[in-house]
């Protein structure tokens, strides 16, 4: 009896943060346009090769039952990021 073995291959994951009222949170950069929570797709690239401006969301805080309504979803520079310390 043969056995298939998985390969598995581990991508750097980057994560970022964006200045918000004088407070750092953590920002995800997202592919599409999209205001939902359900469609978002992160965006898993190193700062220097993303586009001078990007789309995303950050954590704004538990309002309500909605968890949708927990993200403030923004179009920033690229320059107004840094790396998650």
């Amino acid at each position: 009896m043969s056995y298939n073995s998985k390969i598995e291959t581990e991508e750097k994951e980057y994560f970022y943060e964006i200045l918000v009222h004088n407070e750092w949170k953590e920002f995800i950069v997202l592919k599409d346009k999209t205001q939902d929570g359900i469609d978002d797709i992160k965006v898993n690239k190193d700062l220097s090769e993303l586009d001078n401006i990007v789309y995303g969301k950050y954590y704004k805080g538990c309002i309500g039952y909605n968890p949708s309504g927990w993200w403030e979803y923004t179009v920033t520079k690229k320059s107004n990021l840094r790396y998650k310390e």
